[in-house]
């Protein structure tokens, strides 16, 4: 048995750590990270040999110590991989305007070298680009290896693209043995050309600010709900923000959930990233609903009107009903137009099928093996699935199309997740891309010592390389849809992504993915969307994420409670970074009431999240601190509110003058992009989750209050809005 961390190291076994090193490398596994605090841990040999089995490659022997010969074999079926194919998989070059001249390097058999090369480009319209002939004495070698008993040396070939524009599309390169012979040997690969930055509106280039709100949909529940809000709320939301003079609203997740277990309703946690939650369509917005028995049933049927009474009048949401009802309905209502449909919605119905193709019919077969019972005959219908998923986008683009008419600069703001559920539609028709084996998750730090697991199966590296990053760029293009601005979660996972190769534990090691292609495919499709782009960049992030946002023109994301300049002081909003979205609060902390008052501490303590009353105490302790903290961030800024100046300022509840300090103070800060939680306008203190927890909390399933969108215009709310005007210069 070898010991991998002994300071002093025999020959044999300096050399299994070496070869280690090495397999460890091929597959992007980092050995160590940078914790918490900045200092630099080791990841266990146990856990570096378990995420390398759940990249499928198991080097552990049956003591779960290195196995020197498993290394051996697959560091050669690695080298032989990468070393005897003609071309990688994909190529991926960023136009820059100093060069004319990219260069790809190709693997070529040393007894080949004596033929002729010849490549030539095929563009995303179908363009073949004039065949390039030359023989291999003009170009360079960079290196020879040994493979199985061959010699491959690697040639570096400069092709000239400046022709070619930004897009999708193809190179092909042949080996000819002879100058006018068949080719020996001859590959076609994806060639992808990316701009250099996202897209940048014209509101963004000149330097305006601007502010909206962030809104968790499905608790945005009006009077007029079905048990949770919905894109007809959504509309109605944008015609009140939009006459406030609100740019934009920040969206949670908007992904597909498990419609036959609507109890599971994280949006954080989808089926499938790439389609809408069909909860979210408001069926009274379509002409099925009004003409057939759809809303004959919703006002006569003794089941409707005992599930909408429910729903609406539940404390929380209460998913499972609320899918019954809206599920119910919806079926009556592609009832009604398969039997008796006007010509017209049958041809929009045919084009929304064509134009999304196979995938989306792959995903409603998936949906109805599932099956849904309130769906009732057409519970294993793929044409309902389908119906569903255009109801959904169709509503959504409406609801984008009424923000730009009512001249809101961005619109709706888009939030694109992690990660998928591991039994879902997405990761179950994606044929091997995802690494099932493991979870994505966080590293060890105070408030979680075992890391974090979030259950999520992570995207293979190696594999969506394979692929030429089709599944990438799909959810991309799905998520920038019908938005002005995407939001992307996590966006340190185009870099590198904790692995927890257990099924609960949180262990694991860094796993790093092919980051200068994925920026630059995001910057290609932000381009073609027209969609400004935003990367979640909260807690530890590596320098080298930061250089890839601040080229590519991607806008961060700050939150108002983590901006600190030290322990002791918190950071002057005038320093906050121009190209950002920054937020007073949002759905992973608590609300401004809850933080103020120290309910989220007492709520955790309920929860057992902390373990003791001395911890408690503690942690009030500190809390106070913080408070004091902002106090005098407010007094810095003459913002601070005349009553508390007094002795007692720190008990004293949150309230809407100290709410509206807060809004103004980060209203003016140097971020082009502020945002306010609905929720904080009226003071609520219940969080819409707890991160850490599960089955403790009802993540998810908190209500806001039924009249919200009055409670806008109320002598209340008004202060808060004007200090967001004002300080935006509106």
């Amino acid at each position: 048995m070898t010991d991998t961390r002994r300071p002093s190291l025999t020959p044999a076994e300096e050399e299994l750590n070496r070869l280690f090193a090495q397999l460890l490398s091929a597959c992007g596994i980092q050995d160590r990270f940078t914790n918490y605090s900045g200092a630099t841990e080791l990841i266990s040999l146990q856990d570096l040999l378990a995420v390398l089995s759940a990249q499928g490659c198991d080097v552990s022997n049956t003591t779960q110590q290195i196995d020197v010969d498993a290394i051996h074999e697959q560091l050669r079926i690695l080298h032989k991989t990468r070393e005897t194919s003609l071309l990688p998989p994909v190529v991926v070059f960023t136009r820059r305007s100093d060069l004319d001249e990219y260069v790809i390097h190709l693997n070529v058999p040393e007894n080949l070298l004596t033929g002729q090369l010849s490549w030539h480009t095929t563009s995303e319209e179908g363009q073949q680009s004039s065949t390039v002939k030359m023989p291999f004495a003009l170009l360079t070698e960079t290196k020879r290896e040994f493979v199985d008993g061959a010699v491959y040396c690697q040639i570096s070939l400069p092709l000239p693209l400046s022709n070619l524009p930004a897009g999708y599309h193809q190179l092909t390169v042949s080996i000819l043995a002879t100058a006018c012979g068949s080719p020996a040997v001859e590959q076609t690969i994806p060639l992808i050309l990316a701009p250099a930055r996202c897209y940048e509106p014209a509101w963004s280039a000149d330097g305006k600010k601007l502010w909206g709100f962030s809104v968790q949909l499905y608790s945005f529940c009006t009077e007029r709900s079905w048990g949770m809000g919905d894109f007809l709320d959504l509309s109605n939301l944008i015609e009140k923000s939009a006459a406030q003079g609100a740019s934009y609203l920040v969206l949670n997740p908007l992904h597909a959930g498990p419609l036959n277990q609507p109890e599971y309703c994280s949006p954080y946690s989808p089926v499938d990233r790439r389609r809408l939650n069909p909860l979210y369509i408001a069926p009274e917005l379509e002409p099925e609903f009004t003409s057939g028995k759809a809303s004959t049933w919703l006002a006569n049927s003794r089941i409707a009107e005992e599930l909408l009474t429910t729903v609406r009048t539940s404390e929380w949401i209460d998913y499972p009903c609320v899918a019954e009802l809206k599920i119910r309905v919806l079926a009556l209502m592609f009832s009604e137009l398969t039997n008796n449909g006007k010509a017209e919605r049958k041809t929009a119905f045919e084009e929304f099928k064509n134009r999304k193709g196979p995938a989306l019919h792959e995903y409603a077969r998936w949906q109805a093996e599932q099956g849904c019972n309130t769906a009732g005959e057409y519970s294993d219908s793929v044409e309902f699935y389908i119906y569903l998923q255009w109801l959904a986008e169709t509503q959504l683009e409406a609801c984008q199309q009424r923000a730009v008419d009512l001249g809101m600069s961005v619109g709706l703001i888009r939030d694109l997740a992690v990660g998928s559920d591991r039994k879902g539609a997405e990761v179950s028709l994606s044929r091997g891309v995802f690494s099932i084996a493991a979870s994505i998750g966080a590293p060890p730090d105070p408030l979680a010592p075992q890391g974090q697991n979030w259950g999520l199966p992570p995207l293979n590296p190696v594999k969506l390389r394979g692929e030429g990053y089709a599944h990438f760029i799909d959810l991309l293009r799905s998520n920038m849809e019908h938005s002005g601005a995407l939001r992307i979660d996590h966006v340190m996972s185009l870099m590198r992504l904790w692995w927890c190769p257990y099924e609960t534990s949180g262990q694991g090691a860094y796993v790093m993915y092919p980051a200068e292609d994925l920026f630059a495919i995001l910057r290609l499709e932000s381009q073609r969307q027209q969609c400004l782009v935003i990367g979640e960049d909260l807690g530890i992030v590596p320098q080298e994420v930061r250089r890839h946002l601040n080229e590519s023109g991607i806008y961060s994301n700050l939150l108002f409670y983590f901006e600190k300049a030290s322990a002791d002081m918190y950071r002057s909003p005038q320093q906050y970074a121009p190209r950002s979205l920054a937020m007073l609060a949002n759905h992973d902390v608590p609300t401004l009431a809850a933080w103020w008052n120290g309910y989220d501490l007492q709520l955790r303590r309920s929860l057992q999240l902390i373990e003791n009353d001395n911890e408690l105490t503690h942690q009030l302790n500190y809390r106070q601190v913080e408070k004091k903290q902002i106090l005098q961030l407010l007094e810095s800024q003459w913002l601070l509110p005349a009553d508390r100046f007094a002795p007692d300022q720190l008990e004293k509840d949150m309230d809407i003058t100290l709410a509206s300090a807060l809004m103004r103070c980060i209203a003016r800060s140097g971020a082009m992009l502020v945002s306010v939680q609905l929720e904080d306008l009226v003071l609520l203190k219940l969080p819409v989750n707890i991160p850490g927890t599960s089955t403790e909390y009802k993540n998810w399933q908190r209500k806001m209050p039924s009249d919200l969108l009055t409670i806008l215009d109320t002598e209340s709310v008004r202060p808060m809005l004007e200090s967001l005007r004002v300080e935006r210069h509106q």
